[in-house]
């Protein structure tokens, strides 16, 4: 298939928000257990649907957490990356091409993946932790802080990639990013422009891979090399600026 653009975007704090940052009138779009969890601001909600055809959501969250989503009717994207570019889904449905490939170059790090998931569990001291997909541990710390603290410590004892995103920990095979992925979903899709944005650290080697690089903040924008940006201008909603920015920029 061959498509004239494309739009990877991160999901959490990009496209989506926690209750944390929630505003009036925003719409929920994500439930857990009865409550609600994640929301968007009603423009971007209808932007969606100028934007549906051509968003591929990329994000580090495991397949059933990308699943918890519910899209604007009409609206969901027909293709995802989850697990951090690990897995693609094609209208829901795991590609094994896609995860076997994923799996086959994690393969050489899946004892240190073991070791590090018994090593947090064994401390007992996190919210949880699981081996995610197959693919990546990951832990949930009770202050980001403490997952500061325990990157710093870990950091130099595994050769795992290991990021922070808030109180979450990362353990990644280096093979496993989103860099990776997107260069894999171009020649997938075979685009011939991709918009890419995301607001965090682990969002960086793809929106170095990018055409353009959608980001908040001035800061981010410093890490994205060789690649132009968009910067979120701080009076405006990110997730409305992303979507705009993907309609009208050429």
């Amino acid at each position: 298939m061959s498509r004239e653009k494309l739009l990877a975007c991160d999901l959490d704090n990009t496209l989506i928000y926690s209750y944390q940052k929630k505003q009036p009138g925003d719409v929920c779009v994500e439930w857990l257990e009865g409550r609600e969890q994640s929301f968007m601001s009603p423009k971007a909600y209808r932007l969606l649907r100028r934007v549906c055809a051509f968003l591929v959501p990329v994000t580090a969250r495991s397949i059933a957490q990308y699943q918890r989503i519910r899209w604007p009717e009409g609206c969901t994207p027909a293709w995802a990356v989850t697990t951090n570019g690990g897995v693609l889904l094609r209208c829901g449905a795991v590609e094994e091409e896609w995860r076997q490939a994923s799996l086959t170059a994690s393969a050489p790090w899946h004892d240190e993946l073991e070791r590090i998931y018994a090593y947090l569990a064994a401390q007992g001291t996190y919210r949880s932790c699981r081996i995610v997909d197959g693919l990546y541990t990951f832990a949930a710390c009770e202050t980001a802080e403490q997952a500061a603290a325990q990157s710093s410590i870990l950091c130099g004892e595994t050769s795992l990639t290991v990021e922070v995103s808030g109180r979450k920990l990362y353990f990644l095979p280096p093979a496993l990013h989103k860099g990776a992925a997107l260069e894999r979903l171009r020649c997938r899709m075979d685009a011939r422009f991709v918009y890419c944005a995301g607001d965090s650290v682990m969002d960086v080697p793809m929106l170095c891979a990018a055409d353009l690089a959608i980001v908040p903040d001035a800061a981010l924008a410093a890490q994205v090399k060789g690649v132009p940006t968009a910067v979120c201008g701080a009076d405006r909603r990110f997730e409305e600026f992303v979507l705009e920015t993907a309609l009208d920029a050429e």
